[in-house]
């Protein structure tokens, strides 16, 4: 056997080798040594006779077997599944067999030494072999590739039921591998739990070391694995092992170094580490592998931690865990971890501090501490404090978020509150947005868990603290205190926490120093109290900053301190709450929804304890309460996107309740907010429901009205009462129009309300409501021409002084259309001159008759034509089921023999009605259903139609034509009439008549162009321009050529006009309505524009032209070359910032080698050295590719005499710096050899004096290389400022668009028209000014020709109300 081979029977030992080698090398003549180990091939038959031996012998047939259980470890992976499994079994029950064997033996020691001998070698032999193949399984079942070392299953495994499987087996055959780790971890536990260093010699833990780390190996091996460390039960025994390796054979150092080891390799065992520290601790009474940890991690060098990342990742992760698990183990040792503080790893710094935070909240966070915990704790607090400030922002962000951590336990020490809230204040200008994010929610959470009171008002803390300070002086000594004055008493009160006695009136009265320091501790209360409510409030515009920041999570933690700040009546917030309803219409859903979310929080949900109806009213009111227009559409969005069941019905019906209540307890205004919040919440059904009181209440008439109450009737009734089309569908406009009659009591409440108080000055809501009273009539009369011709009769008739003949209320007439009217109202303008009437009233009537003839043009173009669609499609439908009738009759005619009958002439389909009012053009039609064109081309000829209608019968010969006149007439004579609201409507009413009709427009342009020059009322060139935007989308061939004098309002003195022209060019612009040409340059100058709006307005346009693919990449060559024109004068540090901005938005590389190459050449062609710095900083913007750098050399030439100048040196050597930097190294040498060129050419220079620094002008381009980029790019700037002065246009003379660049101009210099005499000086005369501009108009030889363009449904309108003027 295994002993009589060598001759030696009892002397021979088992040395557990380190490496599986070792065990074929014999180190001496008493050492174990495998002679003749099996290969895979003898293994399968050796397998009855291992089996055999053990259940003879018992354990120890190891000593036989050894060599046999060697081969299979040696070549397990060759070695099919059934015979290792079985050799599995044999081993895992030998080794269970020994610790039974061992633990019937109650005493070890009295074993005789050779019965020791042998089971020990026994005990080494078999663990040794039970741990090599732990090992080999863990490799080959989990850390290997499951196809490349797992055999197919046997037969003998197959078909075994999950039922019958014996232990250790699953369903399908093989072993469980994870049940039989359990077991095998579960023997080694209890084979440690005997007392086994009584089989050695002599019997110590410490020449056991190698049994013990063989042991511990096993269960490294298993940790190694995701699954089975993250095995709770699995884990808990394997780190009972350790444990009792660490405690009981005093190896703790060993088992902390190995653990981290395996922490710094394997990134999942974080977790279950730290959990099984709380096993170690708690069940083996290991603390000290803990302490050995820490101090291991304490004791490492810095510089090592910041070169492993990933290791130190899971170190300081490990520590934060652990201090959770165990924070009494902790912190003993914690202050060996405060040199990483001061280390380059930001990671471990973070680490660190986390287990600060956790060692305060879980240990020294109490009342009861000894000052030992006390001086431990402001130690650590200290440290939390001073890294707000830390360098990293990740460290400054894990700061602030430990002292979110510590708020919400209520841990921070009072005298801490303050100081900390401070730098958490100051943290949200931070440059991180990590750290912003981390500051909002620290104080979310200090306004949330705050211990002052429910509601922070700063007003009712100042009057209490007056209060108490008042009766804390009463409560002092009558008599002066020498030494300062009282506020100096009670300030030394207040810090010494005590009352001398001799202050007192009487030296014994303990109840009046008692009450004085109770006193005191309430002002001491109230001042702190006052300082953290100012504290909050400053935090309030800060956080409204933050909502328009491109940071998501700025916007997500701003709301929710907001919201937090509403509920505790942060001043402020309430209103920055509101202003945040416009991220509404954000394009992220998730801003959306958090906006929706923080607003059913503060306002829809009701408070515990009151009246849920009466809560939420009130909050909706409060809600439109003073709100503007846009915050009411957000509103009314916000209020869509809700979900269903938010509100409940019973709130619609108290809202509806309040709009009608009469008696004296509802305020007007209550009656407004709540029709308001009906009119975003109700539903058709809701209205028509309560039409009449809409009517009733809303149109009263009696006493003094209310206008404003009246308007909001309107725009409820318009919006809940019209057909709304399904846009997509297939059956639209297939729905019959809501239209009342034309003597409803509706229409004539309107006509009663607008005519009554046309002539009342102090109704100041006259023209909004007028405004939406005609779009009321227009959407919901029937025949709404009608209504509005009597109406503008009636007002016509009260504002120019006739009375009808009734001579009391007049009774409107409703009958006669607008397109024919016998009374001419302009015929009693004509009989005077000025006509006798006042300003504002007249200013009024013309501001309906301009909204009445946009609505009538509306009218024909949208509702007209939507009818005769439905109308249309209605008839064809009944004509094929006629015709589907018809084919189903077919065979029982034909049977009956009624073959006589005369067959239907096949023909064109039915026309709508349009068609048969029109015979002229029906031929037209049929022809075009024949050809099967009656689709686009029948919606054509309908448009034709209605566009000949307005212009014809409508603006010809129609009621609203004979107003022109006295329109034309106020406009063209500002002196005589110098009202800014008649000057306002006047021309207001001249662009919507323009907007009806083309001859109109082509004959008035040039006069509203003139207004829109000259004019010295800002309020009627912002709403010129913004008319000339609506005239663009309907008529824009005819606007195309006055597009220079659009431009030439964004350098309006006045910054509504110049908002009013950058929003239309927006539009025009971004809907393709205008080309992107050389004056967008004037748009670019936006970005440095002083007010705010216009310049966020500049930003949104250039952002969204640069996503319409090239459009802003083809402009950017003419914008530099503009900007940095010298005849401009656009200051240098202008010039960066705009172009920095503009730049920004070229990411492409294939743009930025291009632009490359075009600045480069444009340098041949630079006058001045401001030119050359201009180009030379474009350039330094741009990111550099390797064919970047190849442009610029071999457009080295082109700028290489401008190198001498050292801010454009400066400029090129940034952008070969980052061309460098980024560059791979076989294109560095490229790099580094033009930077080489470029230092050469500068250093030339400088020596020369500057001899070559610029051509001479006459020079710039004359080369040859010169007159090939011009033929390239184009004309050079200075042909295009010679073409300039030639051209020279005046303000309200069009721009010829067709003339070529390259052809030369004519220098003789046309007739200008009179209106242009004076255009430095102004109007000279009404009459000049009237003559000239109505002439020139003729004389000016303007396109006639206007393309059919697409109908606009409504016009573009941001026209400012006339009441703001008044």
């Amino acid at each position: 056997n295994f002993w009589r081979q060598f001759g030696m029977s009892g002397t021979l030992e088992f040395v557990i080798p380190l490496c599986r080698e070792d065990l074929l090398k014999q180190r001496d003549s008493c050492s174990y040594v495998v002679l003749d180990a099996p290969s895979e091939s003898e293994l399968m038959s050796k397998i009855d006779d291992c089996r055999t031996a053990f259940s003879e012998n018992g354990p120890s047939a190891i000593l036989e077997c050894f060599n046999i259980f060697y081969g299979l470890i040696k070549s397990y992976n060759e070695v099919i599944p059934s015979v290792r499994d079985t050799y599995w079994d044999v081993a895992v029950n030998a080794v269970a067999d020994a610790y039974r064997h061992l633990a019937e033996d109650e005493d070890l020691a009295s074993l005789e030494p050779l019965k020791k001998h042998e089971e020990r070698n026994v005990l080494k032999m078999l663990v040794y072999a039970l741990v090599q193949l732990v090992e080999e399984a863990v490799n080959t079942s989990y850390l290997q590739p499951p196809s490349a070392t797992q055999a197919p299953p046997t037969k003998g495994h197959k078909g075994k039921k999950k039922g019958g499987a014996v232990r250790g087996e699953v369903e399908g055959g093989g072993l469980d591998w994870r049940g039989e780790f359990g077991h095998v971890v579960q023997i080694l536990y209890q084979l440690l739990q005997l007392d086994l260093q009584q089989l050695w010699d002599p019997p110590s833990v410490t020449v056991m070391e190698d049994f013990t780390n063989l042991v511990a190996n096993a269960c490294y091996k298993l940790c190694e694995v995701p699954a089975l460390a993250k095995d709770k039960a699995l884990r808990t025994d394997l780190f009972l092992v350790l444990g009792t390796v660490g405690k009981r054979y005093n190896q703790p150092l060993s088992v902390a170094l190995k653990m981290l080891q395996l922490l710094q390799s394997f990134e999942h065992l974080v977790t279950p580490l730290a959990q099984g520290t709380e096993v170690l601790v708690n069940s083996c009474s290991a603390g000290c592998i803990i302490v050995e940890m820490v101090n291991e991690l304490g004791s490492k060098d810095p510089r090592d931690l910041s070169l492993d990342t990933s290791g130190t990742k899971n170190f300081a992760a490990f520590l934060v865990e652990m201090a959770q698990c165990v924070p009494n183990a902790v912190l003993p040792v914690v202050t060996s971890l405060l040199p990483h503080m001061q280390g380059e790893s930001h990671f471990m710094r973070n680490g660190v501090l986390g287990v600060f935070g956790e060692l305060v909240v879980q240990l020294l966070s109490g009342s009861e501490l000894s000052d030992q915990q006390r001086n431990t704790r402001e130690q650590l607090l200290d440290n939390l404090q001073n890294h707000i400030h830390d360098v990293n922002a990740f460290v400054r962000s894990k700061a602030l978020q430990i002292w979110t951590q510590l708020c919400q336990a209520k841990a921070i020490p009072l005298a801490r509150q303050m100081p900390v809230l401070e730098l958490g204040i100051g943290r949200l200008l931070d440059k991180s947005s990590n750290v912003r994010k981390s500051a909002l929610q620290l104080l979310t959470e200090y306004l949330a868990g705050n211990p002052f009171s429910s509601k922070l008002s700063e007003q009712e803390f100042k009057e209490r603290l007056v209060i108490e300070e008042g009766r804390l002086k009463s409560a002092l000594p009558s008599e002066p205190i020498t030494g300062g004055g009282e506020a100096q008493a009670i300030g030394g009160l207040e810090q010494t926490g005590a009352i001398k006695s001799d202050c007192l009136h009487d030296g014994n009265d303990q109840t009046r120093m008692e009450e004085v320091a109770k006193q005191m501790a309430v002002i001491q209360y109230l001042r702190h109290a006052l300082s953290f409510t100012q504290s909050m409030s400053q935090c309030i515009p800060v956080a409204a900053k933050l909502l328009g920041s491109k940071v998501t999570s700025d916007i997500f933690e701003s709301l929710c301190f907001i919201s937090v700040a509403v509920q505790f009546r942060i001043k402020g917030a309430s209103e920055c709450l509101r202003h945040a309803l416009g991220l509404i219409w954000s394009r992220e859903q998730q801003i959306c929804d958090a906006l929706v979310s923080t607003y059913c929080r503060v306002y829809l949900t009701p408070t515990q304890g009151q009246d849920e109806t009466t809560e939420l009213t009130n909050n909706l009111l409060s809600l439109v309460d003073g709100a503007t227009c846009s915050e009411l559409a957000s509103l009314e969005k916000l209020l869509g996107s809700l979900p269903q069941s938010t509100l409940p019905p019973s709130v619609e019906k108290q809202l509806w309740d309040l709009f009608k209540r009469t008696t004296h307890q509802s305020r007007a205004q209550n009656a407004r907010n709540a029709l308001l919040i009906l009119s975003m919440v109700s539903d058709r059904t809701s209205v028509h429901s309560h039409l009449e009181a809409l009517v009733q209440r809303g149109l009263d008439t009696r006493g003094s009205p209310d206008l404003t109450l009246a308007k909001h009737t309107c725009t409820i009734l318009r919006k809940f009462l019209s057909t709304k089309k399904k846009k997509g569908s297939a059956s639209e406009g297939a729905e019959k129009p809501v239209r009342l009659a034309p003597d409803h009591p509706l229409f004539h409440q309107l006509v009663t309300l607008m005519v009554v108080h046309a002539s009342n000055p102090h109704t100041l809501q006259w023209c909004p409501f007028a405004e939406q009273a005609v779009s009321t009539m227009y959407c919901l009369a029937e025949h709404p021409d009608k209504i509005c011709a009597s109406l503008l009769k009636a007002l016509a008739a009260r504002v120019l002084g006739t009375r009808q003949s009734s001579g009391g209320d007049e009774e409107v007439d409703m009958g006669a259309p607008l397109a024919a009217s016998s009374q001419d109202p302009s015929q009693k303008v004509e009989s005077s001159a000025p006509p006798p009437v006042n300003p504002l009233f007249l200013s009024r009537l013309l501001h309906v008759v301009g909204h009445v003839a946009e609505q009538q043009m509306i009218h024909l173009e949208v509702s007209i034509s939507t009818e005769l669609k439905r109308r249309s499609m209605v008839e064809e439908e009944e004509e094929e089921g006629k015709r589907r009738k018809g084919q189903g009759t077919k065979g029982q005619s034909t049977q009956q023999g009624e073959l006589s009958k005369t067959p239907k002439t096949t023909g064109p389909k039915r026309r709508p009605v349009s068609a048969k009012k029109h015979q002229d053009t029906t031929s037209d039609q049929s022809t075009a259903e024949e050809m099967g064109l009656s689709g686009a081309t029948a919606e054509d000829v309908e448009a034709e139609m209605m566009k000949r209608v307005c212009e014809q019968e409508v603006m010809g010969t129609g009621l609203l034509a004979s107003f022109e006149p006295v329109i034309v007439g106020v406009v063209v004579s500002p002196s005589l009439y110098p009202c800014p609201a008649l000057q306002a409507s006047a021309a207001l009413a001249l662009a919507k008549f323009m907007l009806v009709s083309g001859p109109l427009c082509d004959k008035y342009l040039q006069l509203l162009f003139t207004i829109l020059e000259k004019s010295s009322l800002p309020v009627v060139r912002a709403n010129a321009i913004v008319s000339i935007g609506d005239l663009a989308f309907r008529f824009p061939n005819m606007i195309e050529p006055w597009t220079p004098h659009i431009y030439a309002r964004l350098q309006d003195s006045d910054t509504v006009v110049r908002r009013n022209t950058l929003t239309v060019l927006t539009h025009l612009i971004l809907n393709d309505m205008v080309k992107v040409k050389g004056h967008i340059s004037e748009m670019v100058m936006c970005l440095k524009d002083s007010d705010c709006q216009i310049l966020e307005l500049a930003k949104v346009f250039f952002r969204e032209l640069s996503q319409k693919g090239n459009a802003l990449y083809n402009i950017l060559p003419d914008i530099i070359s503009r900007l940095s024109d010298p005849q401009r004068q656009v200051a240098q540090d202008d010039f960066q910032d705009v172009m920095r901005y503009l730049l920004s938005f070229i990411r492409k590389d294939k743009q930025n080698e291009t632009l490359i190459e075009k600045l480069c050449h444009r340098f041949q062609i630079a006058t001045t050295p401001r030119h050359s710095r201009d180009l030379a900083y474009c350039l330094a913007q741009l990111s550099i590719s390797e064919k970047g750098v190849r442009k610029l050399q071999e457009s080295f030439n082109s700028y290489k005499d401008k190198l001498q100048d050292d801010e454009v040196y400066s400029s090129f050597s940034a952008l070969l710096g980052r061309a460098k930097s980024s560059a791979k190294p076989e294109a560095k040498a490229t790099v580094e050899e033009l930077e080489s060129k470029m230092l050469q050419a500068h250093t030339k220079g400088l020596e020369e004096g500057g001899g070559a620094s610029q051509p001479p002008q006459g020079q710039a381009g004359s080369g040859a290389g010169s007159k090939a980029v011009t033929a390239s790019e184009g004309p050079s700037v200075e042909d295009e400022k010679e073409e300039e002065r030639t051209q020279k246009p005046e303000p309200i003379l069009p721009k010829k668009t067709k003339a070529k660049r390259s052809k030369k101009l004519s220098t003789q210099t046309s007739r200008k028209p009179l209106a242009e005499k004076n255009c430095d000086d102004g109007f000279d005369s009404d009459d000049d000014f009237k003559m000239d501009a109505l002439s020139s108009a003729r004389k000016i030889p303007l396109s006639s020709k206007v393309t059919k363009t697409k109908r606009r449904v409504a016009p573009l309108v941001y026209k400012e109300e006339l009441d703001d003027v008044l």
